[in-house]
């Protein structure tokens, strides 16, 4: 009866881990360090975003600096990134930075969902 429960449970986990969402990485030009202004209905974001040994990481903080997301990109899956609890509500808006930064916009404007943001490129330098 034990042995039963724990295929059941595995089976259940191994099903949830293949239906994660996979997101399409657009092909990048290199660089280290590129920096966003974020305005959204919750108000002004910065968002950081790095990239390393074929992995991009995301740092999304309001503008007193209180983090919102801290996610990393890598082969098309989204994990955590330090002590926050897990936020999944801005992997869309982070791929969509991705392919600003892929077709070299400055600004842009998006709605996912129900939110609408609009992102410009700061230079920090």
């Amino acid at each position: 009866m034990l042995i039963k429960k724990i295929v059941i449970i595995l089976a259940i986990s191994l099903f949830a881990l293949g239906c994660a969402k996979k997101f399409d990485t657009p092909q990048i030009v290199d660089f280290d360090l590129k920096t966003f202004k974020v305005s959204s209905s919750k108000g002004l974001l910065l968002l950081y975003v790095q990239n390393s040994k074929n992995e991009y990481k995301f740092s999304l903080v309001s503008a007193l600096g209180a983090p919102e997301a801290r996610r990393i990109l890598k082969d098309g899956s989204f994990k955590n990134l330090g002590f926050l609890p897990p936020n999944s509500a801005y992997n869309e808006l982070f791929i969509k930075v991705l392919e600003m930064i892929k077709d070299e916009k400055k600004e842009q404007k998006f709605m996912i969902g129900d939110q609408y943001y609009e992102v410009e490129s700061v230079d920090l330098r």
